[in-house]
């Protein structure tokens, strides 16, 4: 959608424009480029550039491709595929050695063990606690780092994701080579710091039933989380526990996904865990903008929206914007989920997939 035209230069080059100043939108130039028409000749995709092509017979099977640019000479010049039911399940298929290689992203919110040696392989899927700042404790600043330090973020990406989720401070994966050099918010569980910041905020007194209050209201919220997701599910009771240990009680509703959609877009919960897929260059814009898909909950003239705009247009460095993150804390930033990719074996290589593709090194591998 950042893209407003397009054009060939030469044969060779391929000129896109684009609305976004980011100098991180070059990242997003992952899809392919198909010469008009190629598509629908003789109804056969063009075969373009990958590392190898389908041979599509009585026997399918992937052949390596001539015609990759600037050649390609990999071990194996042929891999089997093996064609199975949508009843049978890639983790038996490994278990009976049927298929030595499979990728999972989990996104189905369950956990599935795999027999083969694993990999984790990170993604850009960004998870994080989502707040409703129209809500007048949790407007405060303070009242936000509290929750956020209160959190033991590293405990909630490994094990509510059985250790395929790595811990963030910030909305950006702790691997973005944007971040690197730059001083980051603290990522470790500080409950006293918590409880010191919630003091100052004047929530320094607990009722009976444990739950902090004071002249702004009580620290009492409900949080929407799909309960079609286990990990979710598990991560949000995670959340709650700690929570309660700095004295702010969270009531969960778990509902199906669409209800949990119109829970979050009507304002019915002061909290939500949510997930989303961000592109790779990280943009935040639909967090930030007023009608974007992400901003429930967000004030979108909060200091986080104005520096990052600033950011964008040139005018604020990344450190600028992180520092005002950190302090405003608009929404806070749990993990970055990763998937897997498995290995049986007869695959000899240690295998080292890259964010988006599994196969990078497919050329090296031996068995």
């Amino acid at each position: 959608s950042n893209i407003t035209s397009v054009a060939d230069r030469d044969s060779q080059t391929v000129v896109f424009n684009m609305k976004d100043k980011s100098p991180y939108e070059v990242n997003d130039l992952t899809f392919a480029v198909i010469k008009s028409g190629s598509d629908s000749k003789d109804g056969e995709l063009p075969i373009g550039s990958g590392r190898y092509t389908l041979v599509d017979g009585d026997d399918k099977y992937l052949k390596f491709n001539e015609n990759r640019l600037g050649g390609y000479s990999p071990r194996y010049n042929m891999i089997g595929l093996l064609g199975i039911t949508e009843a049978s399940s890639v983790s038996d298929l490994f278990s009976v050695s049927e298929i030595d290689f499979s990728q999972d992203n989990f996104d189905e919110g369950k956990y599935v063990r795999y027999s083969g040696e694993t990999t984790a392989i990170n993604l850009s899927n960004f998870v994080y606690l989502g707040i409703k700042s129209s809500n007048k404790t949790l407007n405060d600043s303070s009242v936000r780092r509290a929750i956020a330090l209160a959190l033991n973020r590293k405990d909630l990406a490994s094990v509510s994701y059985a250790g395929f989720a790595k811990e963030t401070s910030t909305p950006f994966s702790s691997d973005f080579y944007a971040i690197q050099g730059c001083t980051l918010p603290p990522i470790k569980q500080n409950k006293e710091a918590a409880k010191e910041l919630l003091d100052e905020a004047g929530y320094s007194t607990v009722s009976e039933l444990g739950i902090r209050y004071g002249s702004g209201g009580s620290l009492y919220y409900t949080m929407a989380v799909n309960k079609d997701n286990s990990f979710k599910r598990a991560m949000a009771r995670s959340i709650q526990q700690s929570l309660e240990e700095v004295n702010i009680k969270v009531q969960i509703s778990e509902y199906p996904y669409e209800q949990y959609l119109n829970a979050v877009k009507s304002g019915k919960c002061d909290l939500y865990l949510s997930e989303t897929k961000l592109n790779c260059s990280f943009d935040l814009s639909e967090f930030f903008d007023k009608d974007g898909g992400l901003s429930y909950g967000i004030d979108e003239k909060c200091p986080s929206a104005e520096k990052y705009r600033e950011f964008k247009n040139g005018e604020a460095t990344m450190q600028n914007f992180l520092d005002a993150f950190a302090d405003d804390l608009p929404f806070i930033p749990l993990a970055y989920r990763q998937g897997a990719a498995v290995k049986s074996e007869k695959i000899k290589t240690q295998i080292s997939p890259s964010v988006g593709d599994c196969f990078a090194d497919i050329d090296e591998w031996t068995v």
